[in-house]
């Protein structure tokens, strides 16, 4: 009996191993990724930039004028849309047959415009660049044999130029632009007596240099 029972269970017990468990195997699909929503409350607003020039200048005012530029700018990849605002210190009038001053200009102007980078090499930028600009020169007489008297006339001209722009950091760069204007509007100054002491060309130079700082 003992071994019908021992026997009994080894055929029980090679049944049992006998039976492999059945596993079935599902596909598994691919998990796209979830691309992230931007948040509703934050505003993208393209770079902007903010240069601080000196200006020289030759053919608005008797002679080389310099003096200081500021243009505020929203750069859009390589074009940048600049507002500026330029000053010529005061600057003494002669006349022939005059011995000293007979008289003071001085010039204020803003622009509007655009540059482009049109060709990059590494750091440096290098494009064209176009403003109109509109302002005022005006002035006083002096040392005139009649009451001092003071008056100015209005300034529009189309300007256009070359700029070079190398960035020292990821903030800071340095330029240099070059260019000439035509003016729209020629003003001219008169003395009473003396007859004309000044008219500004009619192509004007211009040279600027200075830092920019990109935002």
């Amino acid at each position: 009996m003992l071994v019908g029972a021992t026997l009994l269970f080894a055929l029980s017990s090679s049944s049992v191993r006998g039976q492999e468990p059945a596993f079935e195997t599902q596909p598994v699909e691919p998990v796209e990724p979830v691309e992230p929503r931007p948040s509703r409350g934050r505003i993208l607003r393209p770079p902007f930039s903010v240069r601080a020039l000196v200006l020289l200048d030759l053919g608005v005012l008797p002679k080389l004028a310099a003096g200081p530029a500021l243009l505020i700018g929203v750069r859009l990849q390589r074009t940048a849309l600049e507002l500026g605002i330029a000053y010529l210190p005061t600057q003494s009038l002669s006349a022939d047959g005059r011995d000293g001053s007979v008289g003071q200009l001085r010039f204020l102007a803003g622009s509007i415009g655009a540059c482009y980078a049109a060709l990059k090499v590494g750091r440096l930028e290098l494009g064209p660049c176009a403003r109109v600009e509109y302002g005022r020169i005006w002035g006083r007489g002096q040392n005139l044999d009649e009451d001092t008297y003071s008056g100015g006339a209005s300034w529009l001209a189309l300007l256009a130029g070359a700029r070079a722009s190398l960035q020292l950091s990821e903030l800071l760069s340095v330029g240099l632009e070059l260019g000439a204007g035509v003016p729209l509007l020629e003003p001219s100054f008169s003395v009473s007596g003396l007859g004309e002491v000044h008219a500004t060309e009619s192509v004007v130079g211009r040279l600027s240099a200075g830092a920019e700082l990109r935002f």
